[in-house]
């Protein structure tokens, strides 16, 4: 429950900065903004409805209704996974401005990033629903909540594969992407240290900047697969039932967790614990 009036009030605090500065109205800038987007819908939708799955007093409700417990599993999906997509193209934005950057302004234009969130959105929004068009295999019959409205029960093997073979390969790419993103900048930086003395004042702030670049794209890489993988590993511990199903569960939501809590992260690293940010936040308040 804590997690949510932190989430949702600073993703609405970097999605209101950028909105009202003209300065903040370039193309990295729309996918910080789709990215605190898909982390207010983990605040304002994902979480509250885990919490309500897992309250005592809403939790037979939930699972013992087809829809409620179809809509727990689409907002998990629909706003988890635009959280996961969001990241992976801020990788591959980030990639390219590092590895292309004589062609990153023809390649990364304000139609392709558009066209590229909007396409996501709607990609997420037909797959989360899925289950609640009818591919599902609720049953009234079966007499345990718990298992009426388990992800692993209740939806087909082939969308459960779907869903953890696209976050897995989602998390890998970024892990990649990442790992060059690094290994480039990092040699750039070799390179400064080498022409320090002879550096003027702007290139010694150039490579500053990039130093503390590699620091936090470090730490976004680290964060985001410590934070996400638990999730993944859990699920063939859970399909397999390899433990009793309260240990499952105390894990499953210990992984549930972790994972909300990237959407904790991720607006203080992408922008509150930028400079530029901090002063026009600083002034918005």
């Amino acid at each position: 429950m804590a997690y949510i009036p932190i989430v949702v009030g600073t993703n609405i605090l970097v999605i209101w900065g950028i909105v009202l500065y003209p300065g903040f109205h370039t193309v990295n800038n729309y996918l910080i903004v789709n990215l605190c987007v898909s982390d207010l819908l983990i605040g304002g939708f994902a979480m509250p409805m885990f919490v309500l799955a897992y309250t005592h007093r809403t939790q037979r409700y939930i699972f013992g209704n087809r829809f409620a417990c179809l809509l727990w599993f689409a907002s998990i999906e629909f706003a988890g996974g635009g959280s996961l997509w969001s990241l992976f193209s801020i990788a591959v934005d980030r990639y390219l401005a590092v590895m292309r950057p004589l062609s990153y302004n023809s390649i990364v234009t304000t139609q392709t990033v558009l066209t590229s969130i909007f396409s996501m959105w709607g990609s997420m929004a037909l797959f989360s629903l899925l289950p609640m068009m009818g591919w599902n295999q609720y049953s009234y019959k079966e007499v345990e909540l718990a298992l009426r409205c388990n992800f692993f029960k209740t939806l087909p093997p082939a969308y459960v594969f779907l869903v953890l073979m696209s976050k897995l390969a989602c998390i890998i790419t970024c892990a990649v992407i990442y790992s060059q993103i690094i290994w480039i900048s990092y040699k750039q930086v070799q390179l400064f240290r080498e022409q320090y003395a002879s550096m003027s004042t702007p290139q010694i702030a150039q490579f500053e900047s990039r130093v503390s670049s590699i620091k936090i794209t470090s730490c976004l890489m680290f964060l985001f697969i410590l934070l996400w993988l638990p999730n993944i590993i859990l699920a063939p511990i859970k399909y397999y039932e390899m433990f009793n199903q309260e240990t499952v569960e105390v894990l499953h939501v210990a992984s549930r967790v972790l994972q909300f809590g990237n959407s904790l992260v991720n607006a203080p690293v992408f922008a509150i614990g930028r400079h530029e940010y901090r002063q026009v936040y600083t002034l918005m308040l």
